[in-house]
């Protein structure tokens, strides 16, 4: 009984990588984003989000942006917004938007490089927990969590 409690309420964390959008149902749009998404049975305790590039931790996603492009102060990024993943909660069936970088005419140059670079060099780690303090590490090249002690 215990076995289906847990399963009926464990999380299970992924990460969502895209190119384009379609917020309005009007055509996808070049839209660089990333999600945190649960489609686990249950809440997900987000203790730590981690960013690397090239095997190393960045501050952000937008550092690690930026540094994979080879950009600079000068290059016109435009409008990038982007959340800290944690601490925060994640409901079953939900997601949270981490990076939107949309291009537009005065980034281009700068949305090209990105998108031209091997975006393969980012990985992204979460370490979330259940509310039965049960927790995994996910990382974006493995499909499956790996169980931890804690996120400590």
């Amino acid at each position: 009984m215990q076995r289906l409690v847990e399963a009926n309420s464990r999380p299970f964390i992924q990460f969502v990588f895209r190119f384009g959008d379609d917020p309005a149902g009007n055509g996808v749009s070049p839209t660089l984003s990333l999600s945190i998404s649960n489609p686990g049975a249950g809440a997900a305790r987000i203790e730590q989000f981690s960013v690397f590039l090239d095997g190393k931790a960045v501050a952000n996603v937008g550092d690690a942006l930026t540094h994979l492009a080879g950009l600079t102060a000068s290059d016109d990024l435009g409008t990038m917004s982007y959340a800290e993943a944690a601490p925060s909660y994640l409901k079953a069936g939900s997601d949270e938007l981490v990076l939107r970088w949309p291009r537009t005419e005065k980034n281009a140059a700068a949305w090209d490089r990105v998108l031209a670079a091997d975006t393969h060099r980012l990985s992204f780690e979460a370490c979330y927990c259940s509310i039965f303090d049960e927790c995994w590490i996910e990382k974006s090249a493995v499909f499956r969590p790996t169980p931890v002690k804690s996120c400590a």
